[in-house]
């Protein structure tokens, strides 16, 4: 048993976060075992109520236990980890420059290649995190009704 003051404080907030976090480690675990049976019981008014607090719980659990806990189904499936993220899965960043050795001609750095694409200016490309180019905006500034006849230009340089 603990002597010091500080010690005794520290384990009841020890006591009281494993309380916690035993009380959303079965908030989480209920509520997607009750989605799963009202999936399978064909209710869908239940189902989507179910996974509504499903996912409200699940994001609970996110906040309150970032380093700690897995979250598994009833099944066993590990539903979040805090190793294997949604977010740390895809760290690919799309760059918009003109060349790659080119870094000061960056226009920006975006996650979604179709977002890096739709932001990419005539004339530069766009690079994988490898320096890989994955597509080119390569569009004439001219309108497309515009026609340049060359006929009438002279061949050769005046003399003077």
């Amino acid at each position: 048993m603990a002597n010091v003051k500080n010690a005794k404080k520290k384990i009841k907030q020890i006591e009281k976060t494993t309380l916690n976090h035993q009380q959303l480690k079965s908030t989480c675990k209920n509520a997607i075992r009750n989605t799963d049976k009202a999936c399978f019981a064909g209710n869908k008014e239940d189902a989507s109520k179910y996974l509504k607090l499903a996912i409200k719980s699940l994001d609970n659990a996110k906040k309150e236990c970032p380093n700690g806990y897995t979250v598994y189904d009833s099944n066993g499936n590990a539903v979040y980890s805090p190793s294997s993220s949604i977010s740390n899965t895809n760290s690919q960043l799309y760059r918009v420059r003109k060349s790659w050795d080119d870094a000061k001609s960056q226009t920006g750095a975006y996650k979604s290649l179709d977002n890096a694409k739709a932001e990419c200016p005539n004339g530069y490309t766009v690079y994988d995190s490898n320096g890989n180019a994955v597509y080119f905006n390569m569009q004439d500034n001219k309108p497309n009704n515009t026609t340049i006849d060359n006929s009438s230009a002279p061949t050769k340089a005046p003399e003077a």
